[in-house]
């Protein structure tokens, strides 16, 4: 009867170690998530912050590399920056891969889609610049086609302004604007 006692209190002792040593794991594993996201880049990701010109430089590089192994198939689309599990969405080896280079995987999908919508501003630019410079010189346009472009123009600017894209990022991207857009795409390899 005693090493009956004596067995339950061992086994109530064991299922209650078992309880906490649970607990804790499911308790700290948000923590552990938080402390991997914490990696080189420390800024606020999706508070709509620009990309400096440095970082842009060092994401088309990457990115190259990125590209040259082949992860854009790998990962395919389903990588979303709002994803709050962005981490582990991604491949391990491509999460090690990103931490080496000293990016954290949501700032570095961050600067690849903030990265897409300045190329597409940058066009929007100068498809606006265009159109106003036909409505200031309008040659053999008549009224309603010039009436017609004025429409265009606003709305160009307007899709302009959603995009929450700044002029300096526009800027820093308009001189190789094709380039850009080619390395984003996969079809040219940067290296500075």
């Amino acid at each position: 009867m005693a090493k009956k006692k004596k067995y339950l209190k061992y086994v109530r002792y064991l299922f209650l170690w078992c309880v906490i040593f649970t607990l804790v794991y499911f308790i700290s594993q948000p923590l552990i998530t938080l402390q991997r996201v914490n990696l080189p880049h420390k800024q606020n990701i999706l508070n709509k912050e620009q990309v400096s010109f440095d970082e842009m430089n060092s994401f088309l590089e990457v990115w190259s590399q990125y590209c040259a192994k082949g992860y854009p198939e790998i990962i395919g689309s389903g990588v979303s920056i709002y994803n709050e599990a962005i981490e582990d969405a991604v491949p391990q080896n491509i999460y090690i891969w990103l931490k080496r280079r000293d990016w954290t995987v949501k700032r570095f999908y961050y600067v690849e889609e903030r990265m897409r919508s300045i190329v597409k501003a940058a066009i929007l630019t100068q498809h606006m610049e265009n159109n106003r410079l036909m409505l200031r010189h309008p040659g053999g346009l008549n009224s309603e086609a010039l009436k017609n472009l004025k429409s265009i123009v606003d709305e160009q600017e307007e899709k302009f302004s959603i995009r929450e894209v700044s002029k300096e990022e526009v800027e820093m991207v308009r001189g190789n604007l094709s380039l850009v857009d080619d390395i984003l795409n996969c079809k040219v390899f940067y290296k500075p």
